[in-house]
């Protein structure tokens, strides 16, 4: 026989799984974008690098 006591017994709602997953989905989404933030200021635009050759017309890209 199943107890009927204690949270409510059969019809007790449970809601920390929720919240705990969406917890999760926040805070991943949190540090995706303080990691973003990093590596953008990481990788600046117009920096020098060494390389093995002169651009001496036209126009150069790395990727």
């Amino acid at each position: 026989m199943l107890a009927l006591v204690g949270f409510g017994g059969r019809e007790a709602t449970f809601y920390e799984a929720a919240a705990l997953l969406t917890a999760f989905i926040i805070l991943g989404r949190y540090l995706e974008a303080v990691t973003r933030g990093r590596t953008s200021e990481a990788i600046r635009p117009g920096e020098a690098i060494p390389v093995d050759g002169i651009v001496t017309e036209g126009y150069s890209s790395v990727d």
